[in-house]
């Protein structure tokens, strides 16, 4: 799948700008920033963004189109698109991998893969239900489910919310030792943290597991 690119056409500078994919144009020529950091309207063509995290370059605006969420249908990419199943199987290998690391005393990586595994669960979903989701984010990924199947988990999953913001917790930290104030990942997870992510996580692979059933 490629990015659609459009060129505006505007000559005021860019509004707003943080980071993010960039989706829909406004009446005003605008196209909005989402994702990443946040979300804004970006405008002229004094300023460029970087198709993958919007960032001015100083460049002529290229907007980069690329939706978090894309029906399938509206793509014209039915069968070969929905391989919920093979998502699924995904998840599942890395919630195996996650114990894996745990019982070797990798709880970063452990906390990592139980992010992942959730992440890929929720993709099945999506594909299951006709549209696909991108990005990393999980309480975005399950809000944009169509209302009714988010509910179905929601029911599914005590606490369901309240975990995915735990899980989301660890995307990023349990990786980069500058997303920490010192010392390394390995030094701030440990067995608590990595229990405690696969707790979570298994909970809402099994849930999305027996959806797609």
């Amino acid at each position: 799948m490629q990015p659609r690119q459009a060129m505006q056409d505007r000559d005021e500078p860019a509004d707003q700008l943080q980071g993010g994919f960039l989706d829909r144009q406004d009446g005003g020529g605008g196209r909005r920033c989402l994702g990443g950091g946040g979300a804004g309207w970006i405008r002229g063509h004094g300023e460029g963004v970087n198709q993958w995290r919007g960032q001015a370059t100083g460049s002529r605006l290229v907007a980069i189109a690329w939706p978090l969420v894309r029906s399938c249908a509206d793509a014209g990419e039915d069968g070969p698109m929905n391989r919920s199943a093979d998502w699924l199987q995904q998840a599942r290998a890395d919630l195996e991998l996650a114990g894996v690391s745990a019982g070797a005393g990798h709880h970063e990586w452990a906390c990592f893969a139980c992010h992942q595994a959730v992440v890929k669960a929720l993709k099945g979903l999506h594909l299951k239900l006709g549209q696909q989701a991108w990005g990393h984010g999980l309480g975005r990924s399950w809000r944009e489910l169509p209302p009714q199947a988010a509910a179905r988990l929601a029911d599914a999953v005590t606490d369901l919310e309240d975990r995915l913001r735990i899980l989301d917790a660890l995307y990023i930290p349990t990786r980069y030792p500058d997303s920490l104030p010192d010392g390394t990942p390995a030094d701030h997870f440990g067995r608590l943290q990595s229990a405690d992510a696969l707790h979570h996580a298994r909970s809402i692979v099994d849930a999305i597991g027996a959806a797609l059933a």
